[in-house]
């Protein structure tokens, strides 16, 4: 489990980093760590560094991870409903039983993601996946 205070330290660099401010943000650097039964709804975490991350029964709902690097990242049975992952890499990524209902995988890197009894609609996962529609 993480440190929830410096857990949060890093959440709201980020945040300040994601909107320009460099000079006090930072990117989010949590490759390898457990986030697992974590609530982030609504979190901004566009381009974080979320490799090998262990984020089982995380609560990501409305949270924004455009562009963030999920490589290898456990997201089983997380909530992912209406969240932002267009761009992001799933690349390996476990999102078995996640909720993926709303959420925008428009663009995502999907290469050996397991989806095994993930929630998504077909609509969600059609424009995942670029598929044109009779």
């Amino acid at each position: 489990m993480a440190d929830t205070d410096s857990l949060e330290a890093i959440l709201d660099a980020h945040a300040r980093w994601s909107q320009g401010d460099t000079r006090r943000g930072r990117r989010a650097l949590l490759e390898g760590w457990s986030l697992a039964d974590q609530d982030l709804r609504g979190r901004d975490l566009k381009n974080a560094d979320l490799r090998n991350t262990k984020l089982d029964n995380a609560d990501f709902g409305g949270a924004d991870l455009r562009g963030a690097d999920l490589t290898g990242a456990t997201l089983f049975q997380a909530n992912l409903e209406n969240v932002l992952l267009s761009g992001a890499d799933l690349s390996d990524a476990d999102l078995r039983n996640a909720n993926l209902k709303g959420a925008d995988l428009t663009g995502a890197e999907l290469w050996r993601t397991n989806m095994k009894g993930a929630i998504i609609t077909p609509d969600v996962l059609h424009r995942a996946l670029g598929c044109r529609l009779a």
